[in-house]
């Protein structure tokens, strides 16, 4: 399955952590002595999207980490936490060998919208800001990258990943009715981020190719081998 990655610098980061933790150790050689082992390594755990309440009371954020040595090969979990910003509470609300990301407030801050993997498919699921057990939106197969509430609150716009094409969609949240909203057929044609105008008569997002061009490099100068 054709996906695009959201963030392209999260590997990068990885590996410039784990750079610094080496040069940590090197030039502080009394903190550890001990160079880093792969159980190490597996305990790391960095933090994801995060995304302020409405009422800026709470921060909604994900944090990842890698599988058990022992577990079956797969991608690294994710987990959704929230964190005051009045006091230091850190609530743990989808924890363990799980994998949610990119979360999202409803516009009166009693719901969280998120994006729940099942294997290669990535459904919307929603929940109770308060706590609770996530309720899946949607189950069709594919991508469905989540990304704005409309000011009512009523529906969810996101760039869904079907029959081997982006379009920009969005769900009913309550009648779970959903709709497709351009008609791209292209296969080297992405969407993401749709949002949501004041208003809601609106969205807006972005459209790209991902294309590749072949050069010519002749006498240290490069051209396009083809028009």
């Amino acid at each position: 399955m054709k996906s695009i990655n959201k963030n392209p610098f999260n590997g990068k980061l990885l590996v410039l952590a784990l750079w610094l933790l080496f040069c940590v150790g090197l030039a502080f050689p009394g903190y550890s002595s001990d160079p880093l082992s792969p159980s190490d390594l597996n305990r790391l755990k960095t933090s994801g999207s995060a995304v302020i309440s409405p009422d800026g009371k709470w921060i909604a954020y994900t944090v990842s980490f890698q599988r058990d040595l022992d577990d079956e090969a797969g991608r690294s979990y994710e987990n959704l936490y929230l964190a005051s910003t009045v006091t230091t509470e850190i609530r743990g609300f989808i924890t363990g060998k799980t994998n949610v990301s990119s979360p999202l407030w409803s516009p009166d801050g009693k719901e969280l919208a998120l994006e729940i993997r099942r294997g290669d498919d990535i459904f919307i699921g929603i929940m109770p800001s308060a706590g609770g057990t996530p309720e899946l939106l949607n189950e069709k197969r594919g991508l469905s990258w989540a990304f704005s509430y409309s000011p009512d609150g009523r529906r969810i716009a996101f760039a869904g990943y079907r029959d081997d094409t982006w379009n920009l969609w969005w769900i009913d949240r309550k009648t779970r009715e959903e709709k497709r909203l351009t008609t791209n057929t292209r296969l080297d044609v992405y969407i993401r981020f749709p949002s949501w105008s004041p208003k809601g008569d609106r969205i807006v997002y972005e459209q790209a190719e991902t294309r590749g061009q072949v050069f010519l490099l002749d006498g240290g100068r490069a051209t396009p081998a083809a028009p």
